[in-house]
């Protein structure tokens, strides 16, 4: 069986990443995003996370500070503490009915 999970900091603080600006869908066999998986990614601007993931871990899209839309698709059952906090250009977040648990500050 093959599981596809975001680890810590796959993706932080990835300033020098050489796009400008880029949109995130997560592939949809991921089951997890974890701690700071994308924290401080300044190029991120939009992020889709498929239903197969159970849980948005702790901080994972923190200070992602050009973050603007945020799609989750029902099915996702927790989004932890922090999730997106401090994401200051964040417009748009759809929270689907599945998501259960929101953490602390998640936003």
């Amino acid at each position: 069986m093959y599981l596809n999970i975001f680890f810590l900091n796959c993706f932080a603080l990835c300033i020098n990443c050489l796009c400008f600006y880029i949109k995130i869908i997560i592939p949809y066999n991921t089951q997890y995003i974890g701690l700071k998986a994308f924290d401080s990614c300044s190029v991120l601007t939009e992020i889709l996370i498929p239903g197969n993931v159970a849980t948005i871990g702790n901080m994972a899209f923190s200070n992602c500070g050009n973050l603007e839309n945020a799609i989750i698709e029902p099915g996702v059952k927790e989004m932890d503490e922090r999730a997106f906090s401090d994401c200051r250009n964040l417009k748009t977040v759809s929270i689907p009915a599945s998501v259960k648990k929101i953490g602390f500050a998640a936003f």
